[in-house]
């Protein structure tokens, strides 16, 4: 099974005005929230693939791993580390 769109954490970034499912004041609630969602498909037996709901924040949506103009809402690293879901090296 592949979950094609999940996610949608709102963490604003700029005066831009905008919505997502839900939402983070920082770069860590940002950061913890994306791991309690991307955890539950790493864990799930079914779900052999998925696609974030948003890779930038798009015009009405702030609800990207990065902002409009394509700047990480946190380092690259720790967003790959909870995608992937692997260990740091």
């Amino acid at each position: 099974m592949l979950v094609t769109e999940f996610g949608g954490i709102s963490f604003k970034q700029s005066d831009w005005d905008g919505w997502g499912y839900s939402n983070a004041s920082s770069e860590e609630e940002f950061l913890s929230a994306y791991q309690a969602v991307v955890d539950a498909i790493h864990h799930s037996p079914l779900i052999k693939g998925f696609c974030y709901t948003q890779l930038t924040d798009v015009e009405q949506e702030i609800n990207g791993l990065l902002t409009y103009d394509r700047k990480p809402k946190a380092a690259l690293e720790k967003i790959h580390h909870i995608t992937t879901g692997k260990d740091e090296a």
